[in-house]
């Protein structure tokens, strides 16, 4: 029983990690700079990225955001966000009221709806609007509030879990643009949560479990000369939880920490021409109590975009990934049968409308090995579609006159 425990420790691996291009993959799958200002920037917008895995699954990102303006001192917000991948299956609707208090700050309320309407969120939060390019947005949330209510007529046993502290987060968005400087951020900065079984008459299964979970992402950039921008994307996400079973003297703990820094410079010798070089340094950290998990990538990728009419943006580029794995910090090369440094050639085409409407699909060619690329050349294929929906904010008594918003 030994050996066969520690065959299954040394075989542990996560569901990415049977994807060679995977590091490549979350690169790519990434809406570009373009793409994120005009998000960012618009009051009603939807975009969606779809990225090949491998042969079984598809990576999925929605987002979409609509405001209608109601009255001149209240607008309605509703917006949406789905994300499908091996990590997580995320689907969130928001309604936000939105009161106008003085010129441009405002006051929110939140509810967010789920199917499972223990998961439900109310929050509440104020906002600093001047324009569309620059805002401020700070949250407080509460997670779970319908939890214990929903638990009133479920019997005690394993199905009734009530929270002894219910999970807060505060929750921070924020965008600023200077002709020289641009910069993004989100936060969720969450408390710390408790949660028990109740089950009294079965105190050998009874546990309590504490869990936290916060997440910051954003970019910076500046342009020390013309037609010049150096910047960088960053990302850290931890979450926490542990269960204790008293009676079994036992803990089950489980603790991720996922960050990564994407340095990058963009340079337009000409009108026509964009040159991009990017490279993230990115570790994946997952602890439990039985073993501890480490993968860590570094990413280089190189791309010129050339616009040779005025709706089509033709990409050529290089990337190329280094994958390390470690389980108890033992490499596990042994038990992966995946190339530690592999290699492929993109080419994309964008096409960006005068509507607003942006679409580009994205193809992988193999580059590691030259007999390979032209036996079988496909290494994963992306699409991206853009739709603004500027005519919903001409809606109301407002007709499209209100320039506040993110």
């Amino acid at each position: 029983m030994f050996f066969i425990l520690l065959g299954v420790l040394a075989a542990y691996a996560q569901p990415e990690d049977s994807v060679t291009y995977h590091g490549t993959d979350e690169l790519w799958w990434d809406f570009s700079r373009y793409w994120d200002e005009q998000y960012e920037t618009s009051l009603s917008a939807f975009r969606t990225s779809q990225g090949s895995y491998d042969m079984f699954y598809w990576y999925q990102l929605y987002d979409g955001k609509v405001e209608l303006p109601c009255f001149s001192f209240f607008n309605l917000r509703y917006t949406y966000h789905g994300r499908y991948n091996f990590e997580e299956q995320v689907v969130q609707h928001r309604v936000e009221p939105i009161f106008r208090l003085y010129k441009d700050f405002y006051a929110h309320a939140i509810i967010a709806p789920f199917y499972e309407k223990r998961y439900d969120e109310i929050g509440a939060g104020l906002s600093y609007r001047p324009s569309t390019h620059n805002w401020l947005y700070v949250y407080g949330i509460m997670s779970g509030f319908d939890h214990n209510n929903s638990m009133r007529h479920v019997s005690p046993g394993p199905a009734r879990d009530p929270y002894e502290v219910l999970p807060y987060r505060l929750e921070i968005e924020g965008r600023g643009e200077l002709p020289w400087m641009k910069t993004r951020l989100h936060a969720e900065l969450g408390t710390h949560s408790k949660q028990y079984l109740d089950w009294p008459d079965s105190s050998w299964e009874v546990w309590k479990r504490d869990h936290d979970r916060s997440e910051v992402w954003g970019r910076l950039e500046f342009q020390p000369i013309q037609n010049l921008w150096v910047g960088s994307l960053a990302y850290w996400k931890r979450e926490r939880e542990q269960t204790l079973w008293a009676a079994k003297d036992s803990v089950i703990a489980d603790t991720l920490h996922h960050r990564w820094i994407e340095p990058y410079v963009v340079w337009s010798p000409t009108e026509r021409l964009e040159l991009i070089a990017q490279h993230r340094i990115w570790r994946y950290d997952r602890g439990f109590d039985s073993l501890h998990y480490r993968r860590d990538f570094n990413i280089l990728s190189v791309k010129a975009i050339w616009n040779p009419v005025d709706f089509l943006f033709l990409h050529a580029g290089y990337q190329r990934q280094w994958r390390y794995r470690y389980v108890d910090e033992e490499p596990e090369d042994e038990v992966w049968d995946i190339p530690h440094q592999i290699s492929r050639l993109v080419f994309n085409g964008e096409f960006r409308f005068k509507s607003g409407v942006m679409f580009i699909v994205k193809e992988g060619i193999k580059a590691n090995e030259f007999a390979k690329t032209f036996r079988r050349f496909h290494a994963h294929t992306s699409v991206h579609v853009y739709i603004p929906l500027g005519f919903l904010n001409e809606l109301g008594e407002k007709k499209g006159e209100d320039k506040h918003g993110a």
